[in-house]
């Protein structure tokens, strides 16, 4: 990911909305240190002030480096051995955290799928903060959403130099109110390998992550497990030896999935406000209620 040359387009993902500065002293600092702590303030969207300019208005953060020794806030971190806890100490000091968030993780092991229920799901909740993840391995959802958007939507790739998943969450675009993290080739260990990592990082700043996980219903039991609120679609075709018990199990045949859901029109599911209220409920209604 291109943290420190970052391009937003039409429709895509603004800039944090945000007065933020950090203060920032690298006068006796190596300069592999200075060039990270740069990097990692402007992958956050955050103003970088020397102390040569420093004035008397507030600051998100103060952060000095002497050395190879980043200080701030009675903290230290050795650079590059702390790399990651001092960006996650940089976010969780500067951003505010998601109250109650909740993981929707949908997993459909029929012979056919609803491709864009995913979406509708993620679109539903729009208007409060939501996140799309596409962890299928197929990528069916990520294609689908590309080609009906004729491929404008970013596909972040992974940066070994800043891998914070904070730092991807932030810089995800948004399309139409909802920040998506697609997957193209199976490029971006963040929907995959990492998806644990990305999960924390999407609770901490969206009040909704949804994840696509195609038919693998492994990795719908480990979400499961985790609280994730899985809902789990079939036709009864055949068995299923996984022991997963989701927050709505739907038969492919006799569903009661709301039209909204079911449409494999993308631009209808993001420009069709008047039916994410039933999509909402739908959701929340789990098995047992």
């Amino acid at each position: 990911m291109a943290t420190t040359q970052r391009r937003f387009l039409p429709g895509k993902k603004a800039p944090p909305v945000t007065l933020m500065r950090v203060l920032v002293d690298t006068s006796s600092a190596s300069d592999d240190a200075a060039r990270f702590v740069y990097a990692v303030i402007a992958a956050l969207g955050m103003d970088i002030v020397e102390l040569a300019d420093a004035d008397d208005a507030p600051y998100a953060a103060t952060i000095q480096v002497s050395g190879s020794t980043i200080v701030a806030d009675n903290k230290q971190w050795h650079y590059p051995d702390h790399e990651a806890t001092f960006e996650h100490w940089l976010v969780t000091t500067c951003f505010p955290r998601s109250v109650d968030p909740t993981v929707w993780a949908l997993v459909q092991t029929g012979s056919e799928r609803f491709k864009m229920l995913a979406a509708a799901m993620a679109y539903a909740y729009q208007d409060q903060g939501a996140v799309l993840i596409d962890a299928d391995a197929t990528e069916a959802l990520s294609r689908s959403i590309l080609e009906a958007t004729d491929d404008a939507i970013d596909i972040l790739t992974f940066d070994l130099e800043m891998p914070s998943p904070h730092i991807y969450m932030l810089n995800a675009p948004t399309w139409e109110g909802v920040t998506m993290l697609l997957q193209v080739d199976r490029a971006n260990p963040l929907n995959s390998v990492l998806l644990p990592e990305t999960l924390q990082a999407a609770k901490y700043h969206f009040a909704h992550a949804v994840i696509d996980c195609g038919a693998d219903l492994f990795l719908a039991q480990r979400l499961a497990a985790a609280g994730s609120r899985v809902i789990h679609i079939d036709d009864g075709a055949r068995p299923l030896y996984v022991d997963l018990t989701p927050h709505k199990r739907i038969n492919y045949f006799s569903h009661d999935i709301p039209p909204y859901g079911t449409r494999r029109d993308f631009e209808f599911i993001m420009h069709n406000t008047r039916r994410r209220a039933g999509m909402r409920r739908w959701m929340q209604r789990g098995d047992a209620t």
